[in-house]
């Protein structure tokens, strides 16, 4: 299809066509355009707390993909991410399925196996079997699935993580830091 999906953060308010975003130190938005420019859908989270949109992808049948970080809580539709503390920036990932019009998921640290990093996905793909493919950095201890920690060397690390669907981790990377 011909749709443009966008994704940024927002301080204060912004319009875009008939949309209009607001929020307060950074609030994460997300948005698709038709071929001419024009927005068909937009949505903001409308948290406050330094939030930032930093990517998007999309598959084979249009559904959208962000990722980003937030730092105390973020919301996609029916889905709430917390930060295990006030002190640091979590990553998130989620899915709009284009069929539904909905967010199908949205995941971010599994904190119950030791979760406790700053970390930010920076940038996000989707290949030819719809598998997820995020990419960040982090520092500290970092949970990427149901029992998967990676623990950086002491600086800031990067990682490079494939996500199935909204389950979790299939597979990932990790690289030290200076």
């Amino acid at each position: 299809n011909d749709n443009i999906w966008i994704t940024g953060n927002v301080d204060g308010t912004a319009t875009l066509d008939t949309f209009t975003f607001s929020g307060s130190n950074s609030g994460v938005f997300a948005a698709r355009l038709d071929s001419a420019g024009n927005a068909n859908f937009a949505y903001a989270n409308g948290i406050s707390g330094s939030n930032t949109g930093n990517g998007v992808a999309v598959d084979a049948l249009g559904n959208a993909y962000f990722a980003g970080r937030y730092f105390n809580s973020i919301t996609f539709g029916s889905f709430t991410l917390t930060g295990l503390t006030t002190f640091t920036t979590k990553l998130y990932i989620s899915k709009y399925n284009i069929a539904t019009s909905t967010w199908e998921w949205a995941i971010g640290p599994n904190y119950a196996v030791g979760s406790s990093s700053t970390e930010e996905a920076r940038a996000i793909a989707v290949d030819e079997e719809d598998g997820v493919i995020v990419t960040g950095s982090y520092f500290g201890a970092m949970s990427l699935g149901a029992n998967t920690i990676i623990s950086s060397a002491g600086s800031q690390d990067i990682f490079l993580t494939k996500v199935g669907d909204c389950s979790g981790l299939s597979a990932s990377f990790s690289a030290a830091g200076p």
